[in-house]
């Protein structure tokens, strides 16, 4: 009995400190929902979960793994430079940028762009059963994000005379003045997007010849209430829809294909409301988070689809089970609207729609220990996990994040 007690105080009290709510729309961090376990006299839920993420790599448009910032666009300080020539003619030249005589040797000046990107997560999902078949839940989540751009330049791209270097690093550092673009270094303690739904399902024992059937489908709305990118910090992360409000729709199924075996399917809709703020937009090749230009934009973001499988074998060993599941996102192109009244300097809107679609899918393995297993009628069921998702190229992963996430969670039936 102390040793249950003990078991139980320490997973509530580490959850109750580290988890997040699920709202998939987010090419930085796999902020996937965690299939429920649903009984037949305890319908209401609460989950609570642990979650690590790191990352330094990214996926690009052409699905090769790239340095984590370069899913924004490569950095060149030339074609920078251009971008700012066109976009302030009256009040930028290029001398005051760079001395001509490295320009007359090299078109390109190249940049790697490193980085790593170390999150912790803190929140909570509850669920509340009205009747049998309605059940309304909220998520909500604070998240600490460190975040660290690591630029060098590629010295093995371009020819350098004395004293090239040194111009080379101080007319960076002067463009990115003449920005406003102030650092490289972002961190972060904010609340995440918060998820307010509504489950319509139903339970059906013995059908199909499975023990039961739990389907249902379910309406969300996302407030946004997670801090917004900083365009005047490239390291700056969205921690949540970027300010845009959201709606989604899910339909899931629980198939309890036999006593302790389950397997589960979850698909999803969801749909961010357009918004119009101030953004950068590119006037050449330069990365979005560099974008010369400052202009009032409507964003109206794509469609993003969701589907997740999962296999979960409880009872394997004493009340330990395992599990596994597949999680693919995608995220279809948003539009860019130009607000500005203004459109003298033509931004490459059409450029940062094309790098607004991506993809992301992970493979996740999991053990769970089910401490009312072994009770007669417990009052609340309890059930902790321990989960890695693991970052795959296998379909549709393009222009997101690839991250390693171990996530640690405790559930309350009752």
């Amino acid at each position: 009995m102390i040793k249950y007690l003990l078991k139980i105080s320490f997973f509530s009290l580490f959850a109750y400190f580290n988890s997040y709510a699920m709202i998939f729309d987010n090419r930085y961090f796999p902020l996937f929902q965690r299939p429920l376990t649903r009984h037949t006299n305890k319908l209401s839920n609460v989950l609570i979960q642990a979650d690590f993420i790191s990352a330094s790599e990214a996926y690009n448009d052409q699905e090769k793994v790239v340095s984590l910032f370069e899913i924004d666009g490569a950095y060149d300080q030339i074609q920078l430079l251009q971008s700012v020539l066109k976009a302030y003619p009256e009040k930028a030249f290029a001398g005051d940028f760079i001395r001509s005589d490295v320009l007359v040797h090299t078109n390109t000046i190249p940049w790697d762009q490193d980085g790593l990107i170390d999150t912790q997560l803190i929140g909570l999902r509850y669920s509340q059963a009205i009747t049998r078949n309605i059940i309304i839940g909220v998520d909500t989540f604070v998240a600490h994000v460190n975040s660290h751009k690591k630029a060098h330049l590629d010295r093995k791209k371009i020819t350098l005379f004395p004293g090239d270097f040194e111009e080379i690093l101080e007319g960076n550092a002067r463009l990115h003045n003449f920005l406003k673009v102030s650092s490289s270094y972002y961190d972060t303690l904010s609340w995440g997007d918060t998820d307010i739904s509504l489950r319509l399902g139903n339970r059906w024992e013995y059908k199909a010849k499975f023990k039961a059937i739990d389907a249902g489908c379910t309406f969300g709305v996302i407030a946004p209430t997670a801090k917004s990118r900083s365009i005047y910090n490239p390291a700056s992360i969205p921690l949540g829809g970027n300010g845009h409000w959201g709606l989604y729709g899910s339909l899931d199924a629980d198939f309890n294909i036999k006593e302790d075996w389950r397997a589960l399917l979850l698909v999803r809709v969801q749909k961010r409301l357009p918004k119009t703020s101030l953004q950068r937009v590119p006037v050449g090749l330069e990365p979005l988070t560099y974008g010369a230009l400052l202009a009032n934009t409507r964003i109206n973001p794509g469609f993003t689809f969701i589907a997740m499988p999962t296999l979960i074998l409880d009872g394997l060993r004493d009340n330990f089970g395992i599990q596994a599941a597949y999680t693919l996102v995608v995220h279809r192109k948003d539009c860019w609207s130009d607000e500005r009244v203004d459109k003298s300097i033509e931004g490459k809107f059409g450029r940062a729609e094309n790098l607004s679609e991506w993809g992301s899918e992970y493979v996740s393995i999991g053990l769970n220990y089910d401490y009312s297993r072994d009770l007669e009628c417990p009052r609340v069921a309890n059930r902790a996990g321990l989960l890695v998702d693991i970052p795959l190229n296998y379909a549709v992963a393009k222009q997101s994040v690839k991250n390693i996430r171990i996530s640690l969670s405790m559930e309350s039936n009752f």
